[in-house]
């Protein structure tokens, strides 16, 4: 997860209800991250700390890449002079920096899904696009669609029940629910690795 801000948050309490098996969060304000690890109970970093992102990301995958990330960063993202003066301000000629976009394409594995959540508006060539069509990746955009799954999160976060609880009770239903869809072992094996 790319960004701690509200939408990132959200995203990455959400990946536990989707059965994610590990979720890190990517920010550069340690007060964001601390928030991070009470509300959404992951790993983070901060990416101030370290020399590279990207290689430190790989690192934790035995050089392989995560199976998803999520770009909740937008154009506002930390980039060079040149990209803050160009994309930010003063000369707003392209929409914003693409270095949390860079960084999500370049940490994850070969086929695996990137999401972008957060708002962009650069030039077409300001995006690795090149890099994520050669890994084979899926990308899913929108401007934060978090209207399904808000009211569930919020009622969770109400309730106070720990989202590791939940995802795994989710999981748990999904498995015993293709268990009983389907009728050969092999099938069953593959439905539930699907859930």
């Amino acid at each position: 997860m790319f960004g701690a801000g509200p939408v990132g948050l959200f995203a990455a309490k959400s990946a536990w209800f989707m059965g994610a098996g590990r979720v890190l969060v990517i920010d550069q304000y340690d007060y964001r991250l601390e928030f991070a690890q009470r509300f959404a109970q992951c790993e983070t970093l901060n990416f101030r700390s370290i020399r590279d992102p990207v290689w430190y990301l790989k690192r934790l995958t035995d050089w392989l890449g995560w199976d998803a990330a999520i770009d909740a960063v937008g154009c506002e993202a930390r980039g060079s002079a040149m990209q803050r003066g160009f994309g930010i301000r003063p000369a707003k000629v392209f929409g914003g920096s693409a270095v949390a976009l860079h960084w999500a394409i370049d940490a994850v594995r070969k086929g695996g899904v990137l999401s972008i959540v957060g708002a962009y508006g650069p030039i077409f060539n300001a995006v690795k696009i090149g890099d994520a069509m050669n890994k084979g990746l899926t990308l899913r955009m929108n401007q934060a669609s978090v209207k399904r799954n808000l009211k569930r999160c919020s009622s969770t976060c109400r309730r106070g029940t720990s989202v590791r609880r939940t995802s795994s009770r989710i999981a748990s239903r999904s498995r015993k629910w293709a268990r009983r869809t389907t009728s050969s072992p092999a099938s069953s094996t593959a439905a539930s690795s699907r859930c």
